[in-house]
This record gives structure tokens, C-alpha cells and sequence, in this order.
């Protein structure tokens, strides 16, 4: 009921507090600063470094102190805080940050931040499992990051079956023995010197059944494509334009040939592997005189732009590898290929190493992050599976495997080799 009149005043109060918030892997689990709701920068205006120089800084032990600056364009705030190594670091309101075409960054290098917060992943809640080691995965909280896990046959905390602690990995290989269907339920928190922080979606469930067929450990996703496109591990999404043909055997119906144009296969595999992996799969390419330098996907986990943690392509008739993320990349180059002659191919990250093998043979390695960042849950075989354009390849594509685990050099030779299963 107030009657407003020229010349009132409303006066707002704000706590202008300091806190922190954490980033995940996409920003290399840097945080950022607010004072108060005023989100803080790193702008190179009123700093002596590039951005790669940035300072690390602690917040448990900052006091940052309003500066002047006769900068042009006037900022809302400008704060000094020291480093730990006792370098100043100016920081600028997020709104006046690089109004003078400066670099600027709001993720900042911060000791003594909260873990971030994890989500558990593999397996889906509810998932049914065939006996054998089951792969646990979340999503990580950092290389420092401690994580402990729980897993018991009720949604509580009191019938506990296995308990691990001072886990420096995101995933856990899981194997318990059980003589009928048997439900479990894990749960996983992180820990640093903030305390111990439970996941933000667990417990989640998944029950084995004894009577299911096992499967080999590690496997994510097994599509023989010995006449039918449906997968032996993981799920079909869609499948549109393949035709059967005969397989490196020369078995009838061994294969499925891809046009190039408009055929695709995808499967859902579940959160795709961040450390280690391995896939396999023959190939039978054709009509490589008119192969281009045009992408031409065999297998690819494209999610997004710079986030593909997988792809196995054909380039002007030449077998590529190659992981795209946002910090960088990575290529391997393979052999130029033999028009409709069957050639196996293994890829295999184990932690910082990506190799590619031929016919059991080691071709090419390179460095790669330990651990990638990426949201792929679906993969293309003869496509780009979230891309507009198909980016199609052309041939027959036979035995897709995809593992959550680094191949050994025995288990490539014996899946290299036609009808001997990949176990050690």
C-alpha cells in the first residue's frame, strides 16, 4: 500500500562474504571466487602475466583488498590477493572483465576447494548383470581425489558386502560369486581435508543373475554383426541402411556393410571410459580411390565440439586415430589401407599412452591425458553418431569391441585372431 513519490530510496544490503565454488574435469578442476554475489576474474589488464601464469592462491587463507585503477573503462571492483608462493594476483568483477579486449579467466588455480561434486555412473541404476567382474564408475573429482566406496545388498548402510577405501581412480572392478539373482546396492563419496562428501545421486542398485551367460571382463560393448546388428553387451539405438555380407571367415552374414551416404549403427555403451579403453574391430574399406580427406568414421564417440575421446576413421585411404578435447588433441596415423581386404584394427589407451595395433601388430603410439574429459554415452560405428552430417565410411565392418580396460598384449594377439574369443 506505499504510495511511491520522486526521491525515494531503496537501499539493498548484501553479504559480501568470500566463497569458492569447484569445477569439474571440463575446467581441469580449477575453481572460482565470489565476493559477495560478484563473481571475481582474472582480467590481463591489471595483471603482469598471461593467463597460463596465473597464480595458485589458497582460500582458506586469502584477504582480498579493494585497489584503485585509472583504467578507461572503470570496473565494478578490483581486488589483490596473495598467491601461495606470495605473487600478486588482481581480480576484477566478472561484468567489467576484459572490457579493454584483455584475456580473462574466472576458473582459477585454488588450493583448499571443496570436491566437486560426483555422480555415480556405470552400472545405470537398476541395471541386470550377467556373473563376472562387474565395472563400477563415477565421474572424478580431481587427481588428488580419494574416493570410498560401499556396496551391500540393501539400500541402507547395514548389510555391508565389500568396503574400499583410499580408491585414487574413478571405477572399481567388483566380484562377487553369488549362486542365485542377488541385488546390490553402491554408493561412493570423495574425500580431502574439507571431509567426506557422499555422491549426489547414489545408492544406486544392480543385481547379477547367475543364469545370464558371463561376460568378458571389461566389456562395454560387444556387436558381432554376424547377421544381426543387435549387440551381444550394451544397447542398439538405431540402425539404419546396413545390408549383411560375408565376414573375414568368408562366413555368410559375418559383416555389415556400410554405403558411406546414409548408413549408421549406434549404441549405447553407458558414461564411455575416461582412463583407460581399449577397441577392436575388423574392417573391409571400399572404393578407396574416391576415399577423401573427408572424415570417414569406423567407430566414433563424438558428444560434442571438443569432445570426442574416440574416433577410428579413414582419411585419403589412410586408417587415423584420433581424441579431440578441449585442451587438445591427439592423432595417430596407421597404414594406408587394402580395398576389400580385411584388416584388424585394436586401439588401446592405458593412462597416458594410446597405441593403435594392425593385425596384431603395434603401429603408432602417442601421449594423451590420463584421464579425459568427455559426456559420451553413445557411440557411431560407420558414423558420427551426434553430428549432423554422417561423415559416413565406406566398406564392412565386422566384431566391434569395446572394453572399459587397457587390452594386454596377449588378449591382442588372441582377439586379432579370427574365432578365438579376447581373454587372458
Amino acid at each position: 500500500d506505499r504510495m511511491w513519490k520522486a526521491g525515494d530510496v531503496v537501499e539493498l544490503s548484501f553479504d559480501m562474504s568470500l566463497r569458492s565454488l569447484s569445477g569439474d574435469g571440463f575446467v581441469d578442476f580449477r575453481g572460482s571466487l565470489y565476493k559477495g554475489p560478484l563473481l571475481l576474474a582474472y582480467d590481463q589488464k591489471y595483471n603482469d602475466f598471461d593467463p597460463a601464469e596465473i597464480p595458485e592462491i589458497d582460500v582458506d587463507s586469502l584477504s582480498p583488498k579493494l585497489v584503485e585503477t585509472d583504467a578507461r573503462f572503470q570496473p565494478m571492483a578490483l581486488y589483490e590477493v596473495q598467491g601461495v608462493n606470495g605473487e600478486s594476483l588482481r581480480l576484477v568483477d566478472f561484468a567489467s572483465a576484459g572490457a579493454h579486449g584483455t584475456h580473462y579467466r574466472s576458473w582459477l588455480p585454488i588450493r583448499g576447494l571443496y570436491p566437486v561434486a560426483i555422480q555415480q555412473l556405470r552400472p545405470a541404476n537398476g541395471d541386470e548383470l550377467p556373473p563376472g567382474e562387474v565395472y563400477l564408475q563415477w565421474t572424478g573429482a580431481g587427481p588428488e581425489a580419494e574416493y570410498a566406496l560401499t556396496i551391500g545388498t540393501d539400500p541402507t548402510k547395514e548389510s555391508i558386502f565389500t568396503r574400499a577405501k583410499g580408491i585414487r581412480e574413478s571405477s572399481y572392478f567388483f566380484s562377487p560369486t553369488v549362486d542365485k539373482k542377488t541385488t546390490f546396492y553402491w554408493r561412493v563419496a570423495v574425500a580431502n581435508d574439507k571431509g567426506i562428501f557422499e555422491s549426489a545421486n547414489g545408492p544406486f542398485s544392480f543385481t547379477i543373475d547367475p543364469s545370464r551367460p558371463p561376460v568378458e571382463s571389461g566389456l562395454i560393448l560387444h556387436a558381432p554383426l554376424e547377421g544381426v546388428v543387435e549387440p551381444e553387451v550394451g544397447k542398439l539405438l538405431m540402425e539404419e541402411h546396413t545390408r549383411a555380407q560375408a565376414g573375414p571367415n568368408g562366413e555368410e552374414n559375418g559383416a555389415r556393410y556400410f554405403d558411406g551416404e546414409r548408413s549408421k549403427l549406434i549404441y549405447e555403451t553407458g558414461a564411455f571410459p575416461t582412463r583407460d579403453y581399449s577397441f577392436a574391430a575388423w574392417i573391409a574399406p571400399d572404393n578407396l580411390d574416391a576415399n577423401d580427406s573427408e572424415w570417414h568414421h569406423i567407430f566414433s564417440a563424438w558428444s560434442q565440439g571438443s569432445d570426442d575421446p574416440l574416433r577410428v576413421s579413414v582419411r585419403d585411404g589412410q586408417l587415423v586415430v584420433n581424441i579431440e578435447q578441449a585442451s587438445g588433441g591427439a592423432h595417430l596415423g596407421g597404414p594406408r589401407l587394402k580395398e576389400d581386404v580385411w584388416t584388424h584394427v585394436v586401439v588401446v589407451k592405458e593412462e597416458a599412452l594410446l597405441r593403435l595395433y594392425v593385425d596384431g601388430s603395434l603401429i603408432a603410439e602417442t601421449r594423451v591425458p590420463v584421464e579425459l574429459k568427455t559426456s559420451a554415452t553413445n557411440v557411431g560405428i560407420g558414423c558420427n553418431p551426434n553430428y549432423a552430417k554422417l561423415e559416413g565410411y565406406k566398406g564392412a565392418i565386422a566384431d566391434i569391441r569395446l572394453y572399459a580396460t587397457p587390452l594386454t598384449d596377449a588378449a591382442i594377439q588372441r582377439v586379432s585372431k579370427l574365432d578365438i574369443p579376447a581373454r587372458d
